[in-house]
């Protein structure tokens, strides 16, 4: 009876311990210096093959861009792409690398569709969907994300699109040394629970109250979120990886009423940047992380925390002030006697230089996840508006922030005539000259005495149009924009 016993033990052991063994062995994920094996890319579109083998591409830099639908810091980042795959030709190819299941071919291609209608681009970069399983040998949470294989078929760098420069990719192809910071997504961050507690996104430990304001923490991504009780109250407030100007509009969400040209920035703080200014800044110097936990409080009490934060730590105030200096004036002439503004713009129009502030970048990582619970996240924070995610409402639960399609306001209505002319309020008019960073920098006020809908719509494109075209169309529909000296509401950044 034993023998027999031991005979079905034999004979079951090989069964037993096939199961007993993992499906597959484990893949090691590539780091910066590793050879990549034949890795297999197929699902291709815009290519000769259906399929490619990743060491088919030897001899050139091959640049794997991973991206997804939901990311609109990827699809921005498309016409760069394009234009360092122009700019470098044979020598670079660059493989865009969608990784998200819920991306396939029947959402992607009306989704480029629509995109090449409302913009007139065209993707002709090639694209790869559905290759989840590129994720065992390139680990990455936030995208974009940027893997840089060399020539040789080796792993050069790891990094995000601030990287992604035609100085750096000159610098791979010539074999020249060059430090390209290293993204390193921490996978296991959670933006639902606090920052540094129980080991998530570093070391950390209980507490009862916390605020805290850290320098840029690399794989956080940059996002920003709001936790509310039952009752609708305030408990936390985190802002991830975003610039001196977010954190300031999130304490100061009166900042948003204000244009840029009617903000004066008088603070010496190496971080201050005004958005659009084109003056170039190092992200990673000027990020920061900003989080604050505390008993369940209102908007007002939650806006008080955050200035007397700023003020402790940056030494950094905003004021809300009438000056008087120049500006641009709006009116309503006789249309007998139209004749186009010959006003000379200026480059500085305060006591305070508001036009020396740096230009905000564009967010660098989305989440690679949805999560849900009461608090959301948002996918740019560098020089979007995270102040949405702290307005006060009456709903219970977080308001998610970005991403939202916001209904238009009725006073910013466009009427189109019989005659197919293009008409709005003027305020929506003083909204679009506002907005005109680029030909005018200094405030616009309305001295037309209109209401209703009476003013033009600007034309698409107003944005490159110097301030004397501005004049010339504004004058041909019976209104005049002039300099002149006005005592007119600013805001005020300055150092404590």
């Amino acid at each position: 009876m034993k023998q027999l016993q031991y005979c079905l033990l034999a004979l079951l052991w090989p069964v037993v311990n096939g199961f007993a063994q993992p499906m597959t062995a484990k893949i090691p994920a590539l780091e910066t210096g590793d050879r990549i094996p034949a890795i297999t890319i197929d699902h291709l579109y815009n290519y000769p093959a259906s399929s490619v083998r990743l060491t088919d591409f030897k001899g050139k830099l091959l640049l794997l861009d991973f991206w997804s639908t939901w990311c609109g810091s990827c699809i921005e980042g498309f016409p760069k792409m394009q234009a360092l795959q122009k700019e470098f030709g044979s020598r670079l190819q660059v493989l865009l690398v969608n990784t998200y299941q819920g991306d396939d071919i029947k959402k992607v291609k009306p989704f480029f569709a629509k995109r090449k209608a409302l913009t007139g681009e065209e993707v002709s970069l090639p694209y790869s969907l559905l290759q989840g399983s590129l994720l065992a040998y390139f680990p990455h949470r936030f995208v974009p994300h940027y893997v840089w294989i060399d020539a040789s078929g080796r792993v050069v760098a790891i990094t995000s699109q601030l990287e992604v420069t035609s100085k750096n990719i000159r610098a791979i192809l010539n074999g020249d040394p060059v430090a390209l910071h290293t993204k390193n997504d921490q996978l296991e961050f959670d933006t639902k629970k606090p920052l540094f507690v129980n080991g998530n996104g570093g070391s950390g430990g209980p507490f009862l109250y916390r605020s805290m304001l850290t320098p840029y923490i690399e794989g956080l991504g940059c996002s920003s979120g709001i936790s509310r009780d039952s009752a609708g109250k305030i408990s936390r407030f985190y802002l991830l990886n975003s610039s001196l100007w977010i954190l300031l509009k999130s304490a100061y969400p009166a900042l948003s009423n204000f244009p840029l040209n009617s903000i004066v920035v008088k603070t010496k703080h190496a971080a201050m940047h005004l958005p659009g200014t084109g003056v170039e800044t190092d992200v990673y110097d000027a990020s920061f992380c900003y989080e604050l936990s505390l008993p369940p409080s209102s908007y007002e009490a939650l806006q008080a925390y955050m200035q007397q934060d700023i003020a402790r730590a940056l030494k950094i105030g905003v004021s809300m002030e009438e000056r008087k200096g120049r500006c641009l004036v709006l009116k309503r002439v006789d249309a007998n006697s139209l004749q186009a503004g010959t006003t000379k713009s200026t480059t500085s129009c305060w006591s305070g230089d508001a036009t020396a502030a740096c230009r905000d970048r564009n967010s660098f990582s989305a989440s690679n996840s949805s999560q849900a619970g009461t608090t959301k996240s948002v996918t740019s924070c560098w020089s979007g508006d995270a102040t949405a995610a702290i307005r006060d409402s009456s709903r219970a639960s977080a308001s998610a922030v970005g991403h939202e399609t916001q209904q238009q306001p009725a006073d910013d209505a466009i009427s189109i005539s019989s005659t197919g002319q293009q008409y709005q309020p003027v305020i929506g008019l003083m909204k679009q000259l506002n907005k005109h960073s680029v030909a005018i920098n200094m405030p616009v006020i309305d001295e037309t005495g209109l209401k209703g809908k009476l003013a033009p719509v600007l034309p698409a494109g107003y944005h490159a149009m110097s301030l004397e075209m501005l004049q010339v169309f504004l004058g041909r529909a019976g209104f005049v924009l002039t300099e002149a000296e006005r005592t007119v509401p600013v805001a005020v950044i300055s150092d404590l």
